[in-house]
């Protein structure tokens, strides 16, 4: 695919949880799904091989990556799915 992952993070939408919990780097597990070919990341813990951060709050994503030589961002939220070949 030619997908590299620079940097994703996995968290709550906001920092109304007590403590606040600031995410959790899922930067490896993403490079490890666009390894296998797959440009979709379906967002959702299990996806990123994770316990839920922060159960019974939404959480979002953000990925930092590059595709065809030039640097690019997606974000989503719980459910979505990131297509980063597109």
């Amino acid at each position: 695919m030619g997908i590299q992952i620079l940097s994703a993070m996995y968290g709550p939408a906001s920092s109304q949880t007590s403590p606040p919990n600031v995410g959790v780097d899922v930067t490896t597990a993403c490079q490890n799904i666009v390894n296998t070919g797959n440009d979709d990341i379906y967002i959702l813990p299990s996806t990123f091989g994770i316990q839920d951060p922060d159960p019974n709050v939404v959480k979002t994503f953000g990925v930092l990556y590059t595709y065809n030589n030039t640097t690019q961002t997606r974000f989503g939220v719980d459910f979505q799915t990131v297509d980063l070949g597109s």
